[in-house]
């Protein structure tokens, strides 16, 4: 492991192992769409979808571009999202909101682990 730290715009950083992190204030910080909804059916019986498989992460491309690592990590109060930088270019949908270059990534893509249990 590399001590090297890549501060990039938005408190993102590339640590030494090539992970970016992103730290969040919290679940709020989510795109809301691609992802699943509040409630599904499953069986016949309406059940409430946990909080942490609702929504998407955004990635902006223009900040990444030309760095380099593997993983994605999302860090909230409550819970850390990890996803390989691949399996991210694979289910993410790429589109332009706002004027910048956005990689959308599902949250039920993402392992996830629970700080609060």
């Amino acid at each position: 492991m590399s001590n090297k730290v890549i501060r990039l715009p938005f408190g993102q950083i590339i640590d030494g192992d090539k992970r970016l992190i992103k730290k969040e204030k919290g679940e709020g910080s989510k795109l809301r769409m691609y992802g699943l909804k509040a409630t599904t059916i499953r069986n016949g019986v309406k059940i409430k979808v946990p909080e942490q498989y609702r929504y998407s992460w955004t990635l902006n491309l223009d900040v990444v571009a030309n760095q380099d690592f593997k993983t994605i990590i999302y860090l909230t109060p409550t819970t850390k999202y990890t996803i390989t930088k691949d399996k991210a270019w694979e289910k993410g949908n790429f589109d332009v909101l706002k004027g910048e270059n956005k990689l959308v990534i599902p949250c039920r893509y993402f392992d996830t682990d629970n700080w609060l249990q």
